[in-house]
């Protein structure tokens, strides 16, 4: 399958869009063992019918995903990425010092959150502990409904009164972040009150024309716009909806802002990654959201992934001290490690 993937398919951040199979949407595994089932539909196509519903097999396209014959696949994927990225863009100490420590950063807000130590907490306090991590850092609110919603999604279920708790721990332990947050948008607002004059932290909020660009350490830009401040009901700016596909004016504030510099700078840095492997030897043949595929021969299949993670892990230049770490796999078939 070539011409899966869509380069900036994602307007406000730059990321890459799937088309056709939809390699950066497919389902999860709902067997232990998708492998095997998949070499059971090879050898009986009318094996099929042992699955008890279309979603057990539709789980299986990861799996119809395989390296030719004398190939392997090396995968890796960037370790906590936009939480390391925020810590690195807040400058949050305690969220730096998660992963300067080689913590688990679910584990390491358990531990402050049910109040237990470290190495107590438990596989579903884990897990409870997940949508705060991936979350809080953009702005759900402390009411807790956002927050269960945003759960829901992610497969936990969370109470209103401990999804609000979540919330407020989250931003008492990492208080960097919503500071963060209000530098983000303050330097949006006066950036489009003061067309021509740089602010924010060297310069990158800045408009000229119609658009309003925020300068990314990379040196990239993302783009806003027909921005608009209105006394009382924030910002705005046109674009494109998510759902709908209508262009439109869209509101946004602070922590939205910083959850797009995030996910471009995660983007800017699998880019990077890209290219070091390539550089190094490598064969790409496609990447899901934070993580590379590539395929090597049986017989360096290990040291290519050795490659590949050094590739993604080494310092970035226009970020030195990000805090980087990720983990792989080799295998015939493609499949969520």
């Amino acid at each position: 399958m070539h011409d899966t993937l869509a380069m900036y398919a994602a307007g406000r951040t730059g990321r890459w869009g799937g088309r056709g199979l939809q390699i950066q949407n497919l389902k999860r595994p709902t067997m232990p063992d998708p492998d095997a089932c998949a070499e059971a539909l090879l050898r009986d196509p009318q094996s099929w019918r042992a699955f008890h519903t279309l979603d057990d097999l539709g789980s299986l396209v990861r799996s119809a995903i395989a390296a030719p014959e004398g190939y392997r696949l090396v995968v890796a994927d960037l370790a906590s990425i936009e939480s390391r990225v925020l810590g690195h863009l807040s400058g949050d100490a305690n969220l730096n010092k998660v992963f300067a420590d080689g913590k688990d950063p679910y584990r390491a807000f358990g531990e402050v959150w049910f109040k237990t130590p470290y190495e107590e907490i438990t596989k579903e306090q884990r897990s409870l502990s997940k949508p705060p991590c991936l979350g809080a850092g953009f702005g759900l609110g402390t009411d807790g409904e956002s927050m269960v919603r945003y759960a829901e999604g992610l497969g936990v279920k969370l109470s209103v009164e401990m999804a609000s708790d979540a919330v407020v721990t989250f931003r008492s332990t990492y208080p960097a972040v919503p500071r963060f947050w209000r530098n983000v948008e303050d330097g949006f607002r006066e950036a489009l009150l003061n067309p021509g004059v740089a602010f924010g932290k060297q310069g990158q909020f800045i408009k000229h024309g119609r658009f309003l660009r925020i300068r990314l350490p990379s040196g990239r830009s993302l783009y806003y716009d027909d921005p608009l401040f209105v006394p009382g009901e924030g910002l705005s700016y046109v674009g494109q909806d998510s759902f709908s596909q209508k262009w439109q004016r869209i509101r946004t504030w602070g922590s939205r802002l910083t959850e797009n510099i995030v996910q471009a700078v995660a983007r800017d840095i699998l880019e990077v990654g890209l290219h070091r492997f390539r550089d190094a030897g490598g064969c790409v043949v496609a990447h899901v959201h934070d993580e590379i595929v590539g395929l090597a021969p049986v017989d360096e299949a290990d040291k290519m992934l050795g490659v590949l993670i050094k590739a993604i892990t080494a310092p970035v230049a226009w970020a030195p001290n990000l805090l980087l770490d990720a983990s792989g796999y080799t295998s015939v078939r493609y499949r969520k490690d």
